[in-house]
């Protein structure tokens, strides 16, 4: 086993050489978005593992101080350390003649390679061999590595949906389906629903059954996923903490609000005061609250559910505001693919290698079109 100072030292230089590896990611032009989707996925990777070799180091560090005794040992045996180690380093190679070894360095060098250049230089080589215009033509197989494989390209074929073109819209498609089975819900088209799904009106909290749970549940792992998937640089830890701490304040004022008018125990909102007070001297209302101070325990428990509930539709809201350029996209890509033919559907899904500009796709631009038209693939 490697000695501690050794340890230390090899996960040194493992952050320093992943660290170079995301800047030369970093620096690389790309236009194609999938390839920009798989340099954000391989850069989560590496600050992954990152993360895992400062791990190492903090556990080295709290032994008690072995890493500082292995150095002062060291220094105290000088040359006789040396010399046993070097023994030690030798006989393994010589119990294990044949062992192949894959400098470190090697394996990000593929990191500083764009693989859009790559991928035009073997075009231009096919091409050549194909016009033959050159006695030397051939397709050269040891084009540099990338870091693209086909593992990556297989990889995100089955990440996303064929609604969600990798990354670039969003699937509520089966959570379209889930709301329409809810009681008492609006009867919407899926356009609809993808402009009000995240309102008040249609995450009513009046509903409390255990379908409506799921349907929260669902739109919350959605969007989890999606930012996996679709956004793996995206800080969501930060987000859904700063989502909890404004949650905390507005749901305290709301219910100090909204308790003037509102009978927590029977679940009724009353617009007088007069008609509350009328309430509360009711029949009903008394034999709710014998019932609640017989079983306080389910009181506490529904006071809870309530909160959890309104916490998940205020995170779905919050979730909805950060996406909402890709929301808005995904609109109006549903209404402009509802004029296509089934044709023209699947043509469009095949041509998703198609290169995208850099600047049109960072700024935003749209195509003219002031009459608001449905657009064609073409």
């Amino acid at each position: 086993m490697d000695s501690i100072v050794e340890q230390q030292r090899q996960a040194y230089e493992d952050v320093e050489r992943m660290e170079q590896a995301i800047v030369n990611l970093m620096l690389q032009n790309l236009t194609k978005h999938r390839y920009r989707l798989i340099r954000e996925q391989k850069i989560n990777e590496l600050l992954e593992q990152i993360q895992g070799r400062s791990q190492i180091l903090l556990d080295l560090e709290k032994k008690e101080g072995l890493g500082s005794k292995e150095s002062a040992r060291m220094e105290e045996r000088g040359f006789d350390e040396f010399y046993e180690r070097m023994n030690d380093i030798r006989s393994y190679h010589y119990r294990n003649p044949d062992l192949v070894v894959r400098p470190p360095e090697i394996e990000y060098e593929k990191y500083k390679h764009n693989p859009e250049e790559a991928d035009e230089k073997r075009r231009a080589q096919r091409n050549a061999l194909l016009e033959e215009t050159t006695e030397d033509a051939a397709v050269d197989e040891d084009v540099v590595e990338t870091f693209i494989d086909e593992d990556d390209e297989h990889k995100l074929e089955t990440m996303f949906s064929g609604e969600e073109r990798f990354g670039r819209y969003v699937d509520l498609n089966e959570q379209h389906d889930m709301y329409l089975n809810l009681k008492d819900a609006r009867k919407l088209t899926y356009l609809e629903y993808l402009n009000e799904f995240a309102t008040d009106s249609a995450l009513s909290s009046k509903r409390k059954d255990k379908q409506y749970e799921q349907y929260l549940d669902s739109l919350k792992q959605y969007f989890e996923g999606y930012f996996a998937r679709a956004m793996p640089l995206f800080n969501l830890p930060k987000a859904q903490s700063e989502a909890k701490e404004a949650f905390d304040k507005e749901y305290k004022s709301e219910s100090d609000t909204s308790n003037q008018l509102f009978c927590s125990i029977c679940k009724r909102q009353f617009e007088k005061q007069t008609t509350l007070a009328a309430h509360m001297n009711s029949r009903k209302h008394q034999k709710a609250v014998q019932k609640l101070q017989n079983e306080p325990a389910a009181a506490s428990q529904r006071i809870e559910q309530d909160r959890q509930l309104a916490w998940r539709k205020y995170l779905v809201q919050t979730y909805t505001k950060i996406l909402e350029d890709r929301i808005k996209d995904t609109r109006a890509n549903v209404e402009r693919r509802q004029a296509l033919t089934d044709e023209e559907r699947q043509r469009e899904l095949q041509d998703d290698d198609v290169s995208i500009d850099g600047d049109a796709d960072d700024t935003g631009e749209q195509t003219y079109n002031p009459l608001n038209l449905p657009l064609g693939w073409d």
